[in-house]
């Protein structure tokens, strides 16, 4: 299957979808969830979909996040079809998870101190310089004020 077919199947199903997600979580029938994930494995296995709607934080849209489980081989399966997605008025569309960054306030909010400087954890940045699949290691470069 290739993302325009993907899509076209998305936009006949798509009322369905919203439909259900309406619904309360107790009433939620599976088999719209399970026809979406079954297209989706049509044009790749490997990938995922996180539904959400939140009208407060959405905006009133339905949220449909279409994401590789971390699988960096699969990143250009993702593009492609998030690139390939229709304007849909009802629908935000968006690529790969949104990644979580839960610190305590306490460590963000004291330097680090050492004999001749301190550094603050909010200025630090860090870019990936290199990483190794096999043993699955990052190489960073850490930029400190």
């Amino acid at each position: 299957m290739t993302a325009k077919e993907f899509w076209a199947e998305f936009e006949n199903y798509e009322e369905t979808l919203r439909f259900n997600l309406n619904l309360p979580n107790t009433e939620k029938i599976h088999e719209p969830y399970n026809y979406l994930f079954s297209l989706l494995d049509s044009y790749h296995s490997g990938l995922e979909i996180i539904l959400d709607f939140n009208k407060k934080k959405n905006k009133g849209k339905y949220k449909l996040t279409i994401s590789c489980n971390a699988n960096r081989d699969l990143f250009m399966y993702v593009n492609r079809l998030v690139d390939a997605a229709p304007s849909l008025s009802q629908w935000e569309i968006e690529a790969f998870k949104q990644a979580e960054f839960k610190v305590d306030a306490k460590l963000l909010s004291h330097p680090f101190d050492f004999d001749d400087f301190s550094i603050w954890p909010k200025d630090v940045r860090f870019t990936v310089t290199a990483w190794d699949p096999e043993k699955d290691i990052f190489d960073l470069l850490l930029l400190l004020p």
